[in-house]
């Protein structure tokens, strides 16, 4: 259990001070004589009989009694309720961000390892307690390339959960160029829930999100599908790659949505991370646009948000838990921005296979643990610590220690601004 003093962090902020307990879930403002008697607190000084009277002083002692959040991230192997599935590693786009690009490849999943990989998510005793299974289609590739194989797998994923008595969760991310009228209906008769990856600016979209043969615009082959699925009432969200491209028109592809899709009210935007491009003044830019977006986006019923904004809400020791993900050769692996032997440091991110059975290296999936909750020497004073957890894993063993340091100033930033906006309202002085 983690003491009150070790749980408490002082953050400048304008011409006062946030104090923030993030195991206790506390939040307020404190000016400087209050900020004084804080850090005497938690340097283990003595305090005089009048700082003890103080009003600062006695919040302090009513944190000392709150219970101590746990992470949600304690994770073994035999307790997935969640199946990562990519089943190829081709793709019609030539995204120039991708982070599969290195991993290219004609294999397309077996029926017979799915099969086996889907049973033994339903099947397993020890996640029996679990009333709901979940599984997402994803890249590596475009999912929907292998569309005969996508139908078979839902199918499938349907007949088990009847027989097991179990509910579902089945979701897609697409780049939604393959959609006709078949394949909607089938999204939408199977409740299937899609997020399209689209940077919705036309001319950045077609610059980022160019098709592989360079003979077509993407944009006006996604924009006529989204308002297909739209028209057929399919629930989808849309999730962009913010780069320098478009850093600046985050307000205005808001705008663009509102004024396009107005059935979509969810936005997730991503910054563009493993770029040797971005830098400090990039991560600057993005904060300050993506709160314009954000509050364009609540006056208008439009939730627009991120991982880091998410993780605010969550205490965790990793920064995302080990994924049970299947790639188009049948290993497992923990990420599945990782899942290809191609892909820089696989080995630190694949723990098993599958054949007959589920195959899983204790000794490999020990590993895998180990590399989600390594976190730089600077994360052990850092209150982001037990949110963004270290970053992600994945980012980490890829980015040079200047990406690094500066996408850590970025989230430190990040989450200080979330904080002083969405919480900061109780102030506490002497």
């Amino acid at each position: 259990m983690s003491s009150l003093k070790e749980d408490l962090f002082i953050l400048p902020h304008q011409d006062k001070y946030i104090v923030y307990s993030p195991l206790r879930s506390a939040v307020f403002s404190a000016n400087n004589a209050a900020k004084i008697i804080i850090e005497k607190y938690i340097a283990d000084k003595e305090l005089s009989e009048e700082e003890k009277r103080t009003k600062v002083y006695n919040y302090i002692h009513q944190l000392e009694e709150i219970n101590v959040a746990g992470s949600n991230r304690n994770q073994s192997k035999n307790k997935f309720s969640h199946l990562t599935i990519i089943p190829t590693q081709m793709c019609n786009l030539s995204c120039s961000y991708c982070f599969a690009k290195e991993s290219r490849s004609n294999d397309v999943l077996d029926k017979e390892k799915l099969k086996v990989v889907i049973d033994y998510v339903f099947d397993n005793d020890q996640i029996m307690s679990h009333n709901k299974r979940f599984f997402s289609f994803i890249g590596g590739g475009e999912p929907l390339l292998c569309w005969n194989l996508f139908v078979w797998t839902v199918e499938y994923i349907e007949n088990k959960a009847k027989e097991k008595s179990l509910s579902i969760n089945i979701s897609v991310v697409t780049n939604t160029t393959l959609l006709d009228d078949e394949r909607a209906f089938f999204l939408k008769d199977h409740n299937i829930k899609v997020t399209i990856s689209f940077d919705i600016i036309p001319e950045v979209q077609n610059e980022q999100r160019s098709f592989a043969n360079k003979n077509n615009d993407s944009f006006e082959i996604v924009n006529r599908n989204i308002k297909k699925y739209m028209s057929y009432g399919i629930f989808t969200r849309i999730r962009s790659t913010i780069t320098d491209l478009n850093v600046d028109l985050m307000p205005q592809m808001v705008s663009f949505v509102k004024e396009n899709y107005p059935n979509i009210n969810r936005l997730a935007f991503e910054p563009v991370n493993e770029d040797c491009k971005v830098s400090d003044n990039f991560y600057n830019k993005f904060i300050d646009k993506y709160f314009v977006a954000k509050n364009y986006g609540q006056n208008n019923n439009i939730k627009i948000t991120n991982s880091i904004d998410d993780s605010l809400s969550d205490i965790k020791n990793s920064f995302c838990p080990v994924q049970l993900c299947i790639t188009p050769t049948g290993d497992i692996v923990s990420c599945h921005r990782v899942s290809s032997d191609k892909d820089t440091n696989f080995e630190l991110f694949h723990y098993g296979n599958v054949n007959k059975n589920v195959n899983i290296s204790e000794e490999d999936f020990n590993k895998v643990i180990k590399t989600n909750h390594t976190k730089q020497k600077e994360c052990a004073s850092c209150f982001a610590k037990w949110h963004c957890a270290g970053g992600c894993s994945a980012s980490r063993v890829l980015l040079s220690k200047k990406q690094q340091e500066a996408y850590c100033s970025f989230v430190v930033l990040f989450l200080k601004k979330i904080l002083a906006e969405r919480f900061l309202k109780k102030e506490v002085n002497l």
